[in-house]
């Protein structure tokens, strides 16, 4: 028996120069870069970074709500809401500001977004604050380095003694 072959052509649209075109994704779309944001800081200092929320669908995409959920005061973002018409983009800014360091020394947020996209109604976007504790001081009461021996006198196993005790059985019978 001979074995069945079957042919299966697919119909896609066709773009510039007979290359299939991009797909239309039917709704609103969104995406995000980063797709998680890290930001790093010293007590006392900030950090501050962006998100680029895209919207890829053949709608418009209303985002009634963006804002930090549960995360620790440390973070703070313009909060809010904004719509994006089809290809179009926006950018939501984070700053990370902490206090004090946490133990572990990282915070662990969220920026959320609420939307009506058919992909992501709603979104958790992760943040992660890395704290940098300041340096610590450095004490400089005029000891040098007794590792290096940049212009040192020889520190051998007889620096400092004199020879008194070698020459004083010698010169005592003279």
């Amino acid at each position: 028996m001979k074995p069945l072959l079957a042919a299966v052509a697919l119909a896609l649209p066709l773009g510039c120069n007979g290359n299939p075109a991009a797909p239309v994704i039917d709704g609103g779309y969104l995406s995000w870069t980063p797709p998680a944001l890290w930001l790093a800081a010293a007590p006392g200092g900030s950090a501050t970074g962006s998100v680029t929320v895209q919207n890829g669908g053949n709608r418009t995409v209303a985002i009634g709500s963006i804002g930090l959920g549960s995360s620790p005061p440390s973070f703070s973002s313009t909060s809010g809401s904004l719509s994006l018409d089809p290809g179009g983009s926006a950018s939501v800014s984070v700053t990370y500001a902490p206090t004090s360091c946490p133990d572990g020394g990282q915070d662990l947020g969220q920026l959320v977004f609420q939307s009506d996209a058919s992909n992501a109604p709603t979104f958790d976007l992760p943040l992660v604050g890395l704290c940098q504790p300041a340096a610590a001081p450095t004490l400089d009461a005029g000891v040098k380095d007794a590792g290096t021996d940049a212009g040192a006198p020889d520190a051998g196993p007889d620096a400092g003694m004199s020879d008194a005790g070698a020459d004083a059985g010698s010169d005592a019978g003279a």
